[in-house]
């Protein structure tokens, strides 16, 4: 409670009922999304996707620093290197300042492939933006979105 109150004075009260509703309006999807409950440690990248592709309709990445192969490793599970068969969307993700420049083309090559797989791309900021560009000329990627509607990307 002193956290939202120290952020209502800062940014408003108005600011602070239009976050508010926006949560809100996000945790109305909860009751359509199958979200798991536990969590799992498996032995490899092939078996998270494998059980993710069993049991869910959809996979978001995001957010924040997903695609920083120094704080994630590489392969990492948020650049998904196989084909699964259900959309995968990316959502306010950040390479947060990775120096992608210098890194072996065959990195880039894997990242372009799995951008390629991605339905919707949705970056956080300008450097990340840049990084789908490089890795992918042709992929359209956008700034982060504050909100946008899930339905339209769901699978018909």
């Amino acid at each position: 409670v002193t956290l939202i109150l120290a952020w209502i004075k800062k940014n408003g009260l108005q600011a602070g009922i239009i976050e508010f509703q926006k949560g809100k309006k996000f945790s109305s999807y909860y009751k359509v999304l199958n979200l798991s409950t536990s969590s799992f440690i498996f032995s490899s990248i092939k078996h998270i996707y494998d059980y993710i592709e069993r049991t869910y309709d959809l996979l978001i990445i995001g957010s924040d620093a997903v695609y920083n192969w120094n704080q994630n490793g590489f392969p990492s599970i948020f650049l998904p290197n196989r084909d699964i068969n259900i959309p995968i969307l990316s959502y306010a993700a950040s390479v947060h300042g990775l120096d992608y420049y210098n890194e072996a083309r065959e990195k880039i090559e894997i990242c372009k492939k799995c951008f390629e797989k991605m339905a919707f791309i949705s970056v956080r900021d300008k450097c990340t933006e840049e990084f789908v560009h490089y890795c992918n000329s042709g992929k359209q990627s956008r700034r982060f979105i504050k909100s946008f509607s899930l339905p339209s990307y769901l699978p018909k």
